[in-house]
């Protein structure tokens, strides 16, 4: 009643939390009924300022701790032989709180008690309660007295270079330095290093300014400052958790992991690891990075945990990224032309350069960006492609002699040259606004044909183009000489007195070689008609187009039951397929419909290693003429079929038509395995002894 009644505070209710634990009698009340709690009152409860309840209620300017020391003390008193001892949390809140006491504030001085409470205990029933003998928390603080900096430095360490792991590595490389002396930073050419120093957030040393200035590397340096106050924190924390891992061993040692100490050194490791986190929120606020010729510093660094996890890496890339300094992967299309131009001003000693010189120059130049893993090779790649530089005998260029250039290639969508006799040349100029056109070799441009649009026809063997530019900006190059492919397609027909051969071939001027007894035909006759009879004894046809000493596709189509003077017959055969040696479809697979076509693509798609040589896909849409979307495949650039699936629904998709037709061709299919190709062509209803293959020796 007096220690209540003396009280500054306002009293709701007069309960145990007014006990005075520093006047005399009322100590001596309190070893009347239980003589064992002295040390436990003096360390934790009341020691005219020095117990750990008092130095919180100090240090938070109330006497909230105190209040929850004193319930639970007089709580835990009972001498019975099996005593009910402590309160829950429930229990301990219902005795302190009133009208100006937030339950907050009890939970908070509660959780403030256990961490550091010597004499605490948390039964299995949830009860704390006051110890007769000190808990592990005192031998915590034991050990960690006795703990050498060094090692303690060392755990802290540990502890950021988990929280600060490059765990995409896009960025920084996982050689970080943390809390260094300047002689132990170690550069990296290819990417930033971290570097965590224990510095004020608000300036960084001269000294570590001067370094900065003497490095060659200076775009690989990437800083986060830790404030030193909130760093000898995480001193203190690392310092008990390297205690923590001491006393688990022990434990773990004398009475297992299931132990009813093991319990409770859990409960402690546990809020040890939430205040070390919650340290680490007040620790890093600003991030230096090098900007044009000077060091740049941000200060709105902020550190989130979600799910008590801690992505060090991603934040420090969100941060960098806000600011312009680090170009993500998905925003590298949209940067490329700022990139381009700042690479040429700023990485380029000269018009051309080794990719080396590149990379180096990236690491030096401290205005440069910082890019993803093998960014500036993709840049670079990028650069290449779209024209805007050039890489040519080990140099990347960015200006150049150009000099014009033209691509031609046969239509693959035009009529079929072997039926029509004439070809449709699509015709690419680069760096060219002109194309003069020649059948007779190079062309002329004061007498040649100006091309009109960018397709040729003609029905001759070869043609030539060369590209001008009329403004003379590029040098005219040399001249692109285009020759047609070169076919033949024989008919074989049976007719009263044995065969009769028809012979047509592409182009129409090339001439046809043919044998009947199986020999080479490019040592053979060349056929006068284009229609002949078969010679009696014939056993097999071979035929070939020429045209100037160049041959085209041998073509040998069977002589079905044979010919002979003796009534013999001759049945054509071809090599037996290998079933597990690789296989390539050579004729054409054309799918009738839609469903067709998807089926094939998606029995091609499942097929391990199965590639697409040559083809074309087309999506209609049929609501207007133009209501299509067309993709073709050159044979020499092989397409994964897995790739072909996604691009052909990827086309679908942008059409965006209620029911789409698709055209598949396929020139070539190249299968794993005969046991493949064979498979397919069942699935798709292809007679195997109609379609042509081929396989590798």
């Amino acid at each position: 009643m007096r220690s209540a009644f003396a009280s500054n505070a306002n009293v709701f209710l007069i309960g145990l939390q007014h006990l005075d634990f520093n006047d005399q009698a009322t100590i001596e009340e309190i070893r009347k009924i239980n003589p064992a709690y002295t040390n436990a009152i003096s360390r934790d409860v009341a020691d005219r300022g020095n117990a750990l309840a008092e130095r919180i209620d100090a240090a938070e300017g109330e006497t909230t701790a105190s209040a929850v020391a004193k319930v639970l003390l007089m709580s835990s008193l009972s001498a019975a032989e099996t005593p009910l001892r402590g309160l829950t949390d429930g229990e301990l809140i219902e005795t302190l709180v009133d009208p100006l006491q937030e339950v907050s504030e009890i939970k908070a001085a509660l959780g403030r008690l256990q961490g550091q409470g010597w004499y605490l205990f948390q039964g299995v029933d949830q009860r704390v309660f006051f110890g007769q003998t000190a808990n592990v928390t005192a031998e915590i603080t034991e050990i960690a007295s006795n703990i050498a900096d060094e090692h303690v430095l060392q755990t802290l360490r540990d502890k950021l270079q988990e929280v600060f792991k490059p765990r995409t590595g896009a960025l920084y490389s996982d050689k970080m330095a943390i809390l260094p002396a300047l002689d132990e930073i170690k550069l990296d050419d290819d990417r930033p290093t971290l570097v965590i120093l224990e510095r004020a957030a608000d300036r960084l040393p001269q000294d570590f300014v001067d370094w900065w200035n003497r490095q060659d590397l200076q775009n690989r340096v990437l800083v986060l400052t830790a404030d030193p106050n909130a760093v000898k924190t995480l001193r203190d924390g690392a310092r008990r958790m390297r205690a923590i891992e001491k006393v688990e061993e022990r434990i773990k040692a004398q009475h297992g992991s299931a132990s009813q100490q093991m319990q409770e050194l859990q409960g402690v490791k546990g809020r040890e690891t939430a205040g070390f986190t919650s340290a680490l929120r007040e620790t890093f606020k600003t991030i230096v990075f090098p900007i044009g010729k000077a060091l740049r510093k941000v200060g709105d660094f902020h550190m989130e945990f979600e799910r008590n996890d801690y992505s060090g890496e991603q934040q420090i890339i969100d941060t960098l990224t806000k600011h312009g300094k680090f170009i993500p992967s998905e925003k590298f299309d949209e940067q490329f032309e700022t990139l381009r131009l700042d690479a040429q001003e700023m990485l380029f000693d000269a018009d051309a350069v080794q990719q080396s010189s590149l990379r180096r120059n990236a690491a030096v130049r401290s205005g440069w960006f910082w890019l993803p893993r093998n960014g500036l090779d993709q840049l670079v790649k990028l650069a290449v492609q779209r024209g805007f530089w050039r890489e040519r005998e080990g140099l990347i260029a960015k200006k150049w002699e150009r000099r014009t250039k033209v691509i031609a290639r046969l239509d693959d969508f035009g009529p079929n040259p072997i039926e029509t006799g004439r070809f449709h040349i699509n015709v690419t100029p680069e760096d060219a606004d002109t194309v003069y056109v020649s059948e007779s070799g190079p062309p002329d441009p004061p007498t040649s044909a100006k091309l009109d649009g960018r397709v040729h026809e003609t029905a001759a063997a070869a043609a030539w183009f060369l590209a001008v530019d009329s403004k003379g900006v590029a040098k005219t190059g040399d001249p692109c000489e285009w020759r047609a492919p070169i076919r033949v397609k024989p008919d074989v027909k049976r007719v009263s007195g044995g065969y009769r051969v028809s012979f047509i071939a592409s182009p129409r001027s090339a001439k046809i070689h043919a044998t009947f007894d199986g020999s080479d035909p490019k040592l053979g006759p060349v056929i006068s008609s284009a229609d002949i009879e078969a010679p009696l004894g014939a056993t097999r046809l071979r035929a070939v187009a020429e045209v100037d000493r160049q041959f085209g596709e041998e073509e040998s189509p069977p002589l079905q039951g044979g010919l002979s003077e003796a009534g013999g017959t001759y049945t054509a055969t071809r090599p037996a397929l290998k079933i597990d040696a690789p296989a390539t479809l050579t004729s054409r697979f054309e799918p009738k419909d839609t469903a067709k076509a998807f089926s094939a693509l998606d029995r091609l798609a499942k097929a391990a290693g199965a590639r697409i040589l040559g083809g074309s896909v087309e999506v209609n849409g049929g609501r207007s003429e133009q209501d299509f979307l067309t993709l073709r495949l050159g044979r020499d650039v092989p397409i994964l079929a897995g790739d072909l699936d996604g691009f052909v629904k990827s086309l679908v998709e942008k059409l965006s038509a209620d029911a789409p037709t698709v055209k598949l061709r396929l020139d070539g299919i190249e299968f794993s395995s005969g046991r493949e190709l064979t498979a397919f062509c069942d699935d798709m209803g292809v007679d195997f002894d109609r379609v042509t293959w081929d396989q590798k020796p």
